[in-house]
């Protein structure tokens, strides 16, 4: 589109036909219209195609994705007149200065008259802290001065710009330097490292596709010759069977161990007893019969699923909620305040895991002690999605391969 940052806006609440805009005249593919939408309200669209003799194609958004309303017919758009448009495109075109901070949240331990002040004078570009409905603090920017000591600020970038109108100047907090470089610093430390990761797990994904196409080509020209016993039968125990129902059977506990036991059914004292003994005491692990036992009990529920993609609900109840959790990678200690903070997974309290709790940290082994445990407890309350790091190649370059065999 020619018009990309007004096509899908209202137009102003005061314009009229004829006057701000016309429904006389030649239309051609990418004039921007006006338009009345189903709603009843005007908006910005632009012709993106003549699909008849007096019919157009007009764009009428350009995000999520194009949508267009199709064979408008010509009579019924209107041109903007160009004295109604002075000043809009300039408006809409305005070049944000703090684009990566507004709309994020203003630091939980920042502070009036320490970290951003509400004295001194207001100018366009400034960034600001303003209080919105939910009672939280964001950051701003003041994009123009509307009256005296009044200011339109731009509150969020996505979709589309989307302004704020008329906050009084008295009630916009300027952030102090020290504070706001602080702010500025971590987030671009967090890219930082957010691309190093990225760059890190590409080069990996490539690797493991180049040994693979040669794997396949071995095994072709050389079928007679077997491979080696892979990672996993190296690493294999000799009671282990193929079948997840015989997992942990033939293990011995032995008078020493002194952690927790686990006993079938599961309950949620049981449950609460090894979560004590993970938050006191990490370094002893849970016996390896139990933790057989565990992910045997599990992959048998992963198996019987009836499709790869799960269908949840927010628990039903006045106190029913979902916490999405991810990511946890090996954080042992991120993931126990989780549970702190929003309460564990329970009738009233779901728990959507978005994967990749391996590799990195060194308590992988605990965490999925812990999402085994409540998947098998609350089955319909816990989801446990697969991450990029619940595979082999992954495990065996990022450390969970390691803790295991530790």
């Amino acid at each position: 589109g020619k018009n990309p940052n007004l096509i899908g806006t209202a137009v102003p609440p005061n314009w009229v036909a004829n006057q701000h805009f016309l429904y006389s005249g030649p239309i051609q593919v990418g004039d921007l219209v006006v338009i009345c939408v189903s709603d009843g309200s005007k908006r910005y669209a632009e012709v993106s195609r003549q699909s008849g003799p007096d019919s157009w194609d007009v764009l009428l958004a350009v995000q999520p994705q194009h949508v267009f309303h199709p064979n408008m017919p010509g009579s019924s758009l209107g041109r903007p007149a160009k004295t109604s448009m002075t000043g809009m495109r300039e408006q809409h075109f305005y070049e944000l200065k703090h684009p990566d901070l507004i709309d994020t949240a203003v630091p939980a331990g920042w502070a009036v008259n320490k970290d951003f002040t509400y004295a001194g004078p207001v100018r366009v570009g400034d960034l600001v802290v303003i209080k919105r409905s939910d009672g939280s603090l964001r950051f701003a920017e003041i994009w123009k001065q509307s009256g005296p000591d009044t200011w339109d600020l731009v509150v969020c970038v996505h979709p589309r710009n989307q302004f704020y109108c008329n906050q009084h100047g008295s009630g916009l907090g300027r952030p102090k330097p020290d504070s706001l470089k602080q702010v500025k610093e971590h987030k671009a430390v967090f890219e930082t490292w957010n691309k190093m990761e990225q760059e890190d797990e590409g080069l990996l994904l490539q690797q493991s596709a180049t040994i693979n196409r040669a794997k396949e080509y071995l095994t072709q020209e050389h079928p007679k010759i077997a491979p080696s016993q892979s990672w996993v039968s190296r690493a294999g125990h000799p009671h282990v069977s193929m079948n997840p129902e015989d997992w942990g059977k033939g293990f011995p506990v032995e008078a020493s161990y002194t952690g927790p036991h686990l006993t079938w059914p599961l309950t949620l004292e049981n449950v609460q007893q090894v979560l004590y003994h993970i938050r006191t005491k990490p370094e002893y692990p849970l016996h390896p019969k139990y933790i057989a036992q565990l992910v045997g009990t599990g992959t048998q529920m992963f198996d019987d699923l009836p499709a790869s993609v799960a269908t949840m609900s927010i628990p039903p109840g006045e106190g029913g909620k979902l916490v999405v959790l991810g990511d946890t990678h090996g954080q042992l200690a991120d993931l126990l305040w989780v549970l702190e903070l929003y309460g564990e997974p329970s009738q009233s309290t779901g728990y959507l895991i978005n994967g990749d709790m391996a590799d990195r940290g060194t308590h992988a082994v605990e965490i999925i002690i812990i999402a085994l445990m409540f998947k098998i407890l609350y089955p319909e309350n816990v989801v446990i999605n697969r991450g990029n790091h619940e595979a082999l190649d992954m495990n065996r370059m990022y450390g969970f391969g390691a803790e295991v065999e530790k």
